[in-house]
């Protein structure tokens, strides 16, 4: 009887001939000892737009938005954009070293609202492009 391998591609692309970690199918150096995927999607809090803690001014214009279709996903790029140009306009111009008592000094980089803007603008427009295809 053969003995049992790994059989993932290597990097050579024939299979490995390195023995499975004990109860799994694949070898330590191509994920056996990876105990596989946690449970429940905890990635898809580290997104952004819905994860945000929403100011009172969008949670009173959220009752205004629609569900179910790409309105919606316009309407929330627009808050975007409008928190983004309320942040821009109290930002600071420069960036700005901060030294503390121990003598540590730090830079604090300046925001470059100029890219999260035009970004949230060509998302809101590719919406507009697809809701204006879906129409004819």
């Amino acid at each position: 009887m053969k003995p049992a391998y790994c059989n993932a591609k290597t990097r050579a692309g024939t299979p490995c001939r390195r023995h499975p970690v004990a109860g799994r199918k694949r070898c330590r150096l191509h994920g056996g000892t990876n105990p596989g995927p946690g449970i429940g999607n905890q990635n898809a809090k580290i997104h952004g737009i819905y994860c945000r803690n929403l100011s009172e001014a969008e949670k009173a214009d959220l009752p205004l938005v629609g569900v179910g279709n790409l309105d919606i996903l316009i309407r929330l790029g627009h808050l975007e954009l409008k928190r983004l140009l309320k942040d821009q306009r109290s930002a600071p111009e420069l960036d700005e070293i901060v030294t503390y008592g121990s003598g540590k000094r730090i830079i604090k980089r300046v925001v470059d609202y100029d890219t999260k803007i035009d970004r949230v603008m060509r998302r809101i427009a590719k919406l507009e492009t697809i809701r204006h295809q879906g129409n004819m």
